[in-house]
């Protein structure tokens, strides 16, 4: 034998100024969500460049320029 536990929920009302904050919230949440998605981009296409810069400065060859005597 099982009994049915039944609870009944009343919707309340939803204070405006906390409706408002709450929303607020969830917009900076998603906005720091994209600032982080363009973080992320920026910081791999700056790894791009440095390796790319790293291996043409490998390629570079040092020459000494003689001293001028005066």
């Amino acid at each position: 034998m099982t009994e049915e536990v039944t609870t009944e929920t009343t919707e309340q009302p939803v204070d405006p100024q906390l409706q408002q904050r709450i929303t607020y919230t969830e917009t900076l949440q998603q906005e720091i969500q994209n600032l982080q998605e363009q973080m992320a981009q920026l910081q791999y296409q700056i790894d791009i460049r440095v390796t790319a810069l790293v291996g043409y400065q490998s390629t570079l060859e040092v020459i000494e320029e003689p001293e001028e005597v005066q």
